[in-house]
């Protein structure tokens, strides 16, 4: 299930191939699993514990050796392809299991170093109704990165041990389970304590377009800037932390971005625009005099069949900046839709990797680095830059 996951809901939603897979052999009375996998080209090996009991050793050898002559054709076509290097399945608790050093060996024969994509899976061995599952993407490197340039290098068994360590804690931190946010309120909490000077802070506070914001003090001229955005947040759960999180008096302002998360809760766009209507005077409860920028609800291509929710939401909030004051609505929603059509699929090219298409996508993929930061702020989030660089030199 974790394979399909990457090939169907990431390769293939963004880059129209679902990427070539290694997929065992079927055995002699899995006529469903022959009839699904054999119509898909995949790369075919024979698999521990799947493997018939009548064929010989040497057979199975010479078959499952062909797997780098077809895997080094697919790369050098220029796609992608999918691999588990443990070979066989483990639980979430148990995974990694050992890695094989057969698709390592591969990339170090290739006459191109290719890029590897560490992708982290949890829960996919469990049911839905019971968990949650989980995907990050990692950083992509080239094993001559690493320092290893062929598999006879004394270093290549010993890259092989140190990332298979690494996959153990990438699932162990996966796996754990963030209830109510719990490990991202604590750690905004620590944020805050450490600044010294909380007087006229400009606090960005929402959901995951908050928080991969990374470099706010450098896109304007304010330096007293603080990033409390949490991945994920709904209405109800900024509002839920916003007396935990804002222990200081006297904010300059509040730039809110909230509400496309809610969509997939089912709410109305009249049911979201309350929901944001009773947080901003709850804000404005504790701060009267604050400013509070709200910027709209952006469209994109994981939300396609709800933009006229997603208008409907912006113009509530247009009509009630002019009700509230000191309540202003950034209105990025035009300017973003022609970026969302025209710009992205050009950056879809432009970052051949997994890391280019997910910042710009707003997809539930957890991504590490800033490549949000840069689209985003510097292409698309200019709306946003230049009223509240204005706005803040006059106030």
């Amino acid at each position: 299930m974790d394979s399909h996951f990457i090939s169907g809901l990431i390769l293939n939603k963004y880059y129209q191939d679902p990427g070539i897979r290694v997929s065992r052999y079927s055995l002699e009375g899995e006529k469903n699993h022959h009839a699904y996998y054999n119509r898909l080209g995949f790369i075919r090996v024979y698999a521990k514990d799947f493997t018939p009991a009548h064929l010989d050793p040497e057979e199975v050898k010479n078959t499952n050796k062909q797997f780098y002559e077809k895997a080094t054709n697919v790369l050098e076509s220029k796609k992608n392809m999918v691999f588990s290097p443990e070979g066989y399945s483990y639980s979430t608790d148990d995974s990694p299991g050992p890695f094989n050093e057969g698709i390592f060996k591969l990339a170090c024969g290739m006459k191109n170093d290719p890029l590897i994509v560490p992708v982290v899976m949890a829960n996919f061995d469990k049911l839905a109704s019971e968990t949650t599952f989980k995907c990050e993407i990692k950083p992509p490197f080239r094993l001559s990165e690493q320092g290893v340039n062929s598999a006879n290098d004394s270093s290549f068994p010993l890259f092989i041990e140190n990332l298979n360590k690494q996959y153990k804690n990438w699932v162990y931190e996966l796996k754990q389970e963030n209830t109510n946010f719990k490990l991202e309120i604590e750690t905004l909490k620590n944020s805050v304590d450490k600044i010294k000077e909380k007087e006229g802070l400009v606090v960005f506070y929402g959901s995951s377009t908050i928080r991969l914001w990374k470099n706010l003090k450098e896109d304007f001229s304010q330096p007293n800037f603080l990033n409390l955005g949490f991945g994920g947040a709904f209405i109800h759960s900024l509002s839920e932390f916003f007396e935990t999180l804002f222990q200081f008096e006297n904010p300059k302002a509040i730039v809110l971005y909230l509400g496309g998360n809610d969509l997939t809760l089912g709410f109305s766009p009249e049911q979201i625009f309350e929901k944001i209507n009773k947080l901003v005077f709850k804000i404005k409860k504790k701060y009267p005099n604050v400013l509070i920028f709200h910027v709209s609800v952006k469209p994109s291509l994981e939300r396609i069949n709800e933009l006229d929710k997603i208008k409907k939401i912006n113009y509530l909030l247009k009509n009630q900046s002019s009700e509230i004051n000191g309540f202003i609505q950034i209105d990025v929603y035009e300017s973003l839709l022609t970026h969302e059509y025209n710009f992205m699929k050009s950056t879809l090219k432009t970052f051949p990797i997994f890391g280019g298409i997910n910042p710009i996508l707003n997809t539930t993929i957890i991504h590490p680095n800033n490549e949000k930061t840069f689209l985003e702020i510097k292409c698309l989030f200019m709306d946003v830059h230049n009223s509240l660089s204005q706005l803040f030199h006059c106030c």
